[in-house]
């Protein structure tokens, strides 16, 4: 069986321009897709985990980037239970730091190749339906956490723990598959002091690695409750005191919509427990979403383009209910 180390520059292959070495240059997917099919007719070793066997764990889920991994060290420490690191960290103050949080903490290290690392995150990615086309080579920062898995809520759970917040702010979102999308309105939701996000279990986004980079740690504090019936999780909102908002692109009433469309700026939200419901990326809403909905809500635009970044809206209108909640 081949090695699969990176040629080292004093190495005839690495200064050998004319080489055909996979290995010259930026490492890209295809290039750990071919390296991943010559060792697919190899059982994995099993025992101690050692260099290149960063796959020996079934089911091991990981977060990368730099900040992302810091903020899980700084909040989760306890989720982590491997890191590794580019040999050349010791150009990085980041990197150096995020050592250090993992030795006071007694986490295993241990530094490889940038490349290597690349590998770990490029085969993750990969094993999630979007993952081909969103991964690029140095995306993980250098490094890259082995963690326990997210835990996720039932709604009940995240409805009890609510109780304890003085300003309530859930925020659900409808169909959103866009990881990187999941990953920014989750930022948000924990920036504006939400309670939590809600995620259905089928048709939407999960907690992907892309969401989990985007989020820039998060998703390591922000609750998050998979409900597998959106509809029937939303009339459970309404039974625990929750009022429902809808945010729409339309000016107008949506067809067979009975609630009128506002401007997110009129509505009162002091003193309420709100569920802030955002949609898809193209399709906004579906209907049979909408038709929960206690308020339908826009956001003006006033120049050419005809909508907002669901991301995009959702801070806009999270800001604004958490401002008036707050307000005295």
């Amino acid at each position: 069986m081949p090695s699969h180390n990176p040629p080292r520059p004093h190495h005839s292959e690495y200064k050998n321009k004319s080489s055909n070495s996979p290995y010259r240059g930026n490492p890209s997917p295809d290039r750990f897709r071919q390296d991943r099919a010559r060792r697919d007719d190899t059982p994995p070793e099993r025992g101690p985990m050692k260099m290149g066997d960063f796959e020996g764990i079934d089911g091991a889920h990981y977060v990368f980037g730099r900040h992302a991994v810091l903020e899980l060290l700084e909040k989760s420490p306890e989720r982590v239970q491997k890191l590794f690191v580019s040999e050349q960290a010791g150009k990085d103050s980041r990197l150096k730091q995020i050592i250090g949080h993992s030795e006071a903490n007694k986490i295993r290290w241990q530094l490889v190749p940038r490349a290597k690392i690349d590998q770990i995150v490029f085969q993750y990615v990969e094993s999630f339906a979007d993952g081909d086309d969103d991964f690029k080579p140095g995306m993980a920062q250098g490094v890259a956490a082995m963690v326990t898995a997210q835990p996720l809520l039932e709604l009940e759970t995240l409805i009890e723990n609510a109780k304890a917040v003085e300003h309530k702010l859930i925020i659900a979102l409808d169909e959103v598959t866009d990881g990187r999308n999941i990953g920014a309105i989750m930022r948000v939701a924990e920036a504006a002091g939400s309670c939590g996000i809600i995620l259905p279990k089928h048709r939407s986004g999960g907690l992907s690695p892309m969401a989990s980079k985007t989020a820039v740690g998060a998703d390591q504090t922000l609750p998050v409750a998979q409900v597998t019936n959106l509809a029937q999780s939303l009339e459970t909102l309404k039974a625990a005191g929750y009022w429902l908002v809808g945010s729409v692109c339309e000016t107008d009433m949506p067809k067979g919509v009975k609630t009128l469309v506002q401007d997110y700026q009129d509505v009162k939200y002091k003193n309420t427990p709100i569920v802030l419901l955002v949609g898809n990326e193209e399709k906004g809403l579906r209907h049979a979403t909408t038709k929960h909905c206690d308020f339908l809500v826009n956001i003006p635009i006033y120049g050419q383009i005809q909508s907002l970044n669901v991301s995009t809206a959702t801070a806009i209108l999270a800001y604004e209910i958490s401002r008036q909640q707050r307000q005295k």
